[in-house]
């Protein structure tokens, strides 16, 4: 069993302010935490491959292509830009 003065360090390092009460109550708790944990750990688990992902992921990327688009339909984009400078069409600013 995990005592007062262990839950008083580990509240400690976790900024924690207990009273008298949630020492008590938190030493069961960790108790009752660790004592499942050492159940865990007798657990045979040599035959079990790991696994990572319950369906199979992949990394699904292509390549970046360039697209030229005809001039004419460049210059009526820009345009109809409601802020432009020279040829580049202006939005307003996200980060402020």
């Amino acid at each position: 069993m995990i005592n007062k003065e262990q839950v008083q360090q580990v509240a400690k390092l976790a900024r924690l302010g207990l009273k008298k009460e949630e020492i008590e109550k938190m030493q069961t708790t960790l108790t009752s935490v660790l004592d499942y944990i050492k159940l865990l750990e007798e657990i045979d688990i040599s035959k079990i491959t790991p696994t990572f992902h319950s369906t199979p992921i992949e990394n699904v990327t292509r390549e970046d292509k360039v697209k030229e688009e005809k001039p004419e339909r460049v210059d009526k984009m820009i345009t109809q830009a409601p802020m432009k400078e020279k040829r580049h069409i202006k939005v307003k600013g996200i980060l402020e």
